[in-house]
């Protein structure tokens, strides 16, 4: 038997009823479920996606499936700097970058974790720089070393999302702005992606950060939260089939079953 009080995932065992359990969602439906489903199930049906842009700046985005696109959340947490403003190591990068989702996920209780996919290769590319011998202009082969820090940070991220039993998955940025903007959209001149994410999150009601270099980080989050869909899965079984139960609506179905 279940303890009235109980909590489940999003959901609050109320009272014992006839077939089941009636439980309040934090969406705000009673709904009534068996004891069997309230194993599996983490809510009534409803979705809440989470939505990351990782970087030393990171943007994330919180959707909810009940929710006009005007409610989503979206901010950022920036792991350059410890608490007294000091610039930090690559590792202590990591360790905050895990500090930081995991107080967003205990917040938000996210079903699923949206991530944009890091690039498991470094590209180089010229950069023009004075020869302090000659003092003349020189192009040299360089990378941005930022890019090398990004397959930690993610894994910081993921690790969490292990932790607290939350599925995940990755979509690259050509993929999300393929399924996410309109047939056509790209950057104006002078333009990158990150200005076609404001202008859409703009059009969508969707409160963003004050700062600009906050807002284009932020915005990029909001679209790889409504991409989730399309997100690439890790070979693991509980997650994969959370997934699914996800993309079918397993819960609510679980539901309709109990009422009837």
């Amino acid at each position: 038997m279940i303890q009235p009080g109980k909590q489940i995932g999003r959901l609050r065992v109320r009272s014992k009823a006839t077939n089941g359990y009636v439980c309040d969602c934090s969406c705000g439906k009673e709904v009534l479920f068996s004891e069997d489903a309230l194993k599996t199930v983490k809510s009534c049906g409803c979705i809440v996606i989470m939505g990351l842009d990782l970087a030393t700046n990171s943007g994330f985005a919180v959707r909810y499936s009940w929710r006009a696109p005007a409610a989503i959340k979206a901010g950022v947490f920036n792991v350059a700097e410890n608490n007294d403003g000091d610039e930090v190591s690559w590792e202590a990068k990591y360790c905050l970058a895990g500090n930081a989702f995991w107080r967003l996920a205990k917040e938000h209780c996210p079903d699923f974790v949206a991530i944009e996919e890091p690039e498991h290769r470094v590209t180089s590319f010229a950069k023009k720089v004075k020869n302090k011998f000659t003092g003349k202009d020189e192009t040299v082969s360089t990378i941005n070393p930022n890019a090398l820090q990004l397959t930690g940070i993610v894994g910081a991220v993921v690790a969490i999302c292990m932790i607290l039993g939350i599925p995940f998955g990755t979509i690259g940025s050509r993929s999300w702005h393929a399924i996410y903007y309109r047939a056509g959209t790209k950057p104006a001149e002078g333009e990158d992606w990150k200005d076609v994410a404001i202008r859409q999150c703009e059009m969508e009601h969707i409160q963003l950060p004050s700062t600009k270099k906050d807002k284009r980080d932020a915005a990029e989050a909001v679209g790889i939260s409504g991409c989730w869909h399309k997100c690439k899965i890790p070979n693991i079984r509980w997650m994969q089939q959370r997934y699914m139960a996800l993309r079918t609506g397993a819960a609510s179905l679980k539901r309709e079953r109990t009422a009837a």
